[in-house]
């Protein structure tokens, strides 16, 4: 899920450092209010989002 499974080691991993890009449509959550907080939280801490198109 976006918000745990995402978010947390994203966090924690650009806490040390590292650049992070999260392929957003690459997860999923059952909410998508708790989905857009995730990727707010994760874009305001420095990860950049794209999807899969862009990544590949």
């Amino acid at each position: 899920m976006t918000e745990v499974c995402v978010a947390f080691p994203a966090l924690s991993v650009l806490e040390k450092g590292y650049e992070v890009f999260v392929v957003t449509d690459a997860s999923g959550t059952f909410n998508k209010v708790t989905r857009g907080a995730a990727w707010n939280r994760m874009s305001a801490a420095g990860a950049q989002l794209m999807t899969w198109f862009g990544a590949a």
